[in-house]
């Protein structure tokens, strides 16, 4: 598994594919897309809105990734950070940013790679 973080618009997913130039990406960023039958490898893309989508039906996201994570081993995550910042008034916001941090500490420890992305350049974090 390969991590992906960063700010908005920092260019991750163009990052991406110019790491794994010439390999078969399937790049899916709506958690209800996924399937057995992807062709290539699993780029999750925007996973902090999946996150979200997930609270806001009254799933656990948590359980939910971890299942994904052990079906997908070799998958590529890419996520906005979201815990920077003010942190927001409203409580739903603030435990939206938490669980995002705690997936992104799931994915970490499963990674073989984590890398920030700043404007279009990785720096490489494990």
């Amino acid at each position: 598994m390969e991590v992906y973080i960063g700010g908005y618009a920092q260019g991750k997913l163009a990052y991406v594919k110019q790491v794994h130039q010439g390999e078969d990406l399937c790049v899916v960023d709506d958690c209800f897309n996924l399937s057995q039958e992807q062709a290539g490898r699993l780029v999750l893309y925007g996973m902090h809105r999946m996150i979200r989508e997930l609270l806001e039906l009254e799933r656990d996201p948590q359980t939910f990734f971890e299942e994904v994570f052990d079906q997908y081993p070799n998958c590529i995550v890419i996520c906005d950070e979201v815990g920077n910042g003010v942190v927001p008034v409203d409580q739903k916001e603030r435990e939206y940013r938490d669980k995002v941090g705690e997936i992104l500490i799931l994915a970490a420890e499963k990674a073989d790679r984590v890398e920030r992305v700043i404007c279009g350049l990785g720096q490489r974090i494990k």
